[in-house]
């Protein structure tokens, strides 16, 4: 646990100055375009990250990474408990109707935030490539490997497993600050907390993490 710690604010600072090198080095002084180097400077940012859990976290097939492949079987779980996610979560956005607004003004709210569907409007075809490389496939393995892998393993020593997933969970959605996306996130979490218990690997809510972005990134392009 401290090792992993250490390692994580150590290299978390390492992205800082490899972003600002960055930075400096495409946009100040190779005029690069500002949303291109702004999302190499993300992508580099958790790539770093991810490569330092991994690292940290070693042999990655066995927990509290559990990076490995268990079943066709278990992904379609994965997938059902997603819809079942998609669901839920709309009944509890009608809910909060008086807070958010119709589930549709919801939606819209939360896709805005999410992804990039509004931010990267009109860009160059390379920014978009980076941005749904690192939205649909590398922050998913990387809040997966964190939230459900690291996190999830230590909460669970020290705390029922029903308790280590909720926490997991609300963690989960504080981490996305913004009211209107926490109670999906909140949801979303527990979810996938529960599927990588029942099926003993990360693998499979990373395949639930990156359709869910995948689905909103294309609703945001729809209704954005």
């Amino acid at each position: 646990m401290k090792r992993s710690v250490i390692t994580l604010v150590l290299t978390a600072a390492a992205s800082v100055l490899i972003g600002a090198g960055t930075y400096f080095g495409l946009y100040a002084l190779a005029g690069a375009s500002l949303p291109l180097v702004q999302q190499i400077i993300v992508l580099e940012v958790y790539a770093i990250l991810t490569i330092a859990l991994l690292a940290a976290c070693r042999p990655v097939r066995r927990p509290p990474l559990a990076l490995t492949w268990t079943s066709h079987r278990d992904v379609w779980l994965a997938l059902v408990v997603w819809l079942a996610v998609v669901a839920s979560s709309s009944l509890v956005y009608v809910l909060l109707q008086p807070l958010f607004g119709t589930l549709l003004d919801a939606l819209r709210q939360v896709l805005a935030i999410a992804t990039d569907a509004r931010r990267l409007q009109g860009e160059a075809a390379t920014v978009w490539a980076i941005a749904i490389f690192r939205g649909c496939i590398l922050v998913p393995l990387f809040e997966e490997l964190l939230f459900r892998g690291w996190l999830l393993q230590w909460l669970s020593g020290r705390m029922s497993s029903a308790m280590a997933v909720t926490i997991s969970a609300a963690l989960f959605a504080a981490m996305h600050t913004y009211p209107v996306v926490m109670p999906y996130a909140f949801v979303f979490g527990w979810s996938m907390g529960w599927v990588r218990r029942k099926t003993g690997s990360i693998v499979n809510p990373w395949i639930m993490h990156s359709l869910n972005n995948v689905l909103f990134l294309g609703l945001g392009l729809w209704l954005l």
